[in-house]
């Protein structure tokens, strides 16, 4: 298997009615009471990453003759998750490993700044945050700050290492970049998990291989993140065009060859 375009920016932002990453509200329905307490895991309306859209979905649900029903049970979904992870080799222990990362991810979300004479700093009530995603990433804020380093921008000239600070926009940023880096490597580790369970004993090279297209359909972005109004449109909807379009030629193509093949001599 291999990832292309995770849509990271989905981590950090939704539109109006849509989810994050189900994992997230998956693991905050169906983790234990223990592992709720080791993690001091929140509401899912407690999480800026969450909750930040205008109609934040926390729960899949449906109208049936009048009455909303819930289409998707988050709780039983973690249980499954669990299961198929130990299915392709992560075992308990490595889970939670990565369940300290998704709430390190969700608790970096709700961190903020206050300007500081040229540059910014991380607000008070955010501290304790920062600590604690400190904590769960397993970094020595006794080396590493990690409040200092959301807030600086560092550069290497000749082997010299110089810092500046940065404004409270950028810090937020940085902090945005640094949630879709971690959730891209977790994922990205998730991949690799797969693949060395999954691979076959006969490592011969093969031209076999099973593909898979996940589109769901042509965008439309309430608030565009690009430079022109409707150019990020336009080309989300061509590349989702081209992919169509490439993969339609591929399967036709496939079962030209496999017909040609089956046609008596």
């Amino acid at each position: 298997m291999e990832s292309y375009l995770l849509e990271k920016s989905r981590v950090i932002a939704q539109s109006d009615g849509d989810r994050s990453y189900h994992i997230f509200y998956f693991l905050l329905a169906g983790a234990s009471q223990s592992l709720r307490a080791k993690l001091k895991m929140r509401e899912p309306q407690a999480y800026k990453y969450l909750n930040n859209a205008n109609r934040p979905c926390f729960k899949i649900t449906a109208v049936v003759d009048g009455k909303e029903i819930t289409k998707v049970d988050d709780a039983e979904e973690f249980r499954q998750v669990c299961e198929a992870l130990r299915c392709v080799g992560i075992p308990e222990q490595i889970q939670t490993e990565m369940w300290f990362v998704l709430i390190a991810i969700l608790t970096l979300g709700n961190v903020e700044f206050s300007p500081d004479g040229d540059g910014c700093t991380v607000a008070d009530r955010s501290r304790e945050d920062v600590r604690y995603v400190a904590e769960l990433l397993g970094v020595d804020s006794a080396e590493d700050d990690l409040a200092t380093e959301l807030t600086v921008h560092t550069i290497e000239v000749n082997g010299k290492e110089y810092t500046s600070r940065i404004q409270k926009r950028d810090a937020a940023g940085a902090r945005d970049a640094l949630a879709k880096k971690l959730y891209e490597h977790l994922f990205s580790y998730l991949v690799s998990q797969a693949n060395n369970t999954l691979a076959p004993d006969d490592q011969r090279p093969s031209d076999a291989f099973i593909g898979i297209l996940d589109i769901f359909g042509f965008e439309i972005f309430e608030i565009n993140r690009y430079y022109l109004v409707g150019q990020g449109c336009l080309l989300v909807n061509r590349i989702m065009f081209l992919l169509v379009l490439m993969i339609v030629e591929l399967c036709l193509s496939l079962a030209v060859d496999t017909l040609s093949l089956l046609q008596p001599p």
